[in-house]
This record gives structure tokens, sequence and C-alpha cells, in this order.
């Protein structure tokens, strides 16, 4: 169901189609759900459930645990990439009425959440630049992710680099110093 919502919206999400999808009749599934509200409302609880099992269990240490939430969501959504998709468009919503399109609202901000609570304990700590702003990062990490999500699931991107590199690079830029002090640094080394 949520990869029928993901590519056609509410418009396409009929029983019919959900029916064919899992492989069933259009009446069997009113054995299973008493009726289509039911159905999103299933949707939305899995949607929950697989967003929620990219969290790692032991943030105590904020680069480990953001390398854990971004390896765990790149692996989830290269597994079910409608998940990525759903997440960033109104689609879901629009089924689900106003609980459940604040259930996915809060679980879209829960993971930016996490993002950015693990940047700011970075930042803290010093291992991080400090020369970013937080929200920069928060969005180079979570467009990272999604672009790269995109590039396992078939996008335009030529290169696909494994889950490992793209953190690998990822970390680096997080890290990186500013221009003006690297060209600083070289300056002064050659007098």
């Amino acid at each position: 169901m949520l990869d029928i919502l993901a590519a056609g919206g509410a418009r396409d999400l009929t029983t019919q189609r959900i029916a064919d999808a899992v492989g069933v009749t259009d009446a069997a599934l009113f054995r299973h759900f008493p009726d289509k509200d039911a159905m999103v409302s299933e949707a939305i609880d899995l949607f929950v459930a697989r967003m929620s099992s990219s969290f790692p269990e032991d943030a105590a240490e904020p680069l480990p645990a953001l390398r854990e939430f971004f390896s765990r969501r790149l692996a989830m959504v290269s597994q079910y990439p409608e998940m990525m998709r759903l997440a960033f468009n109104d689609r879901l919503a629009e089924v689900a009425g106003i609980d459940g399109a604040r259930t996915v609202s809060d679980m879209v901000e829960r993971s930016v959440g996490f993002v950015r609570d693990c940047l700011l304990r970075a930042r803290r700590k010093g291992e991080i630049s400090q020369d970013v702003s937080v929200d920069v990062l928060v969005w180079t990490v979570t467009g990272v992710l999604r672009g790269a999500a995109g590039a396992r699931g078939g996008g335009a991107t030529t290169t696909q680099l494994s889950p490992e590199q793209v953190w690998t690079d990822l970390e680096r830029l997080l890290r990186a110093e500013p221009t003006t002090s690297r060209a600083a640094r070289k300056f002064v080394k050659k007098k």
C-alpha cells in the first residue's frame, strides 16, 4: 500500500489496487480490515515502524550514533524506496486524516531532530566544524541521505558509492575546517 501511495497518491489508492498488490481479492481485504481507513492506519503504523528501525539503541556518542542512523536509514530506504518519497511528500498525509498526518509529520520531525541533536552534541565536543550553521549541516546530512537513497533506487546518478564511502565522505564534510583556515595555514607554512 505504501508503494501505491508513493507512486500515484490518493487517487490510485483503491481497494482493488491494494488487493492486486497483495495478491488477494477486494473482498478478502475486508475480512482483515473493516474499512479503507483501517488499511490506511495499518500503512501508517508500518511507515512508523520502518522509520523507527533506523534509530540506534545507544546514542551515547554523537558521530557513531549519527553514522549508525545514516547507515540503517540508507539500508531501509534502499529496501523500501517508497519510504523516502512518502516522508517528503504529502501523499500519505492526504489519506491519513489529521491524526495520521500528524503521526507521519512527527516521525519525519523525530528523524530530523535526531540528526540535529547528534550534530549539536558533536559540535559541543569539538568533533565537527564550528563554522557552519547546524541547520546547514542538518540539510547536508539529510540531503546526502536522500541523494544516496535515490542513487541506490536507480536514480539519475551514475556513480553508486557504497554506504560506507558515502558516510566517510559525509563525515569529512562535517569535520571540514573552513577553507580560509587551510589557506592561511599553507601561507604561514610557506614563510
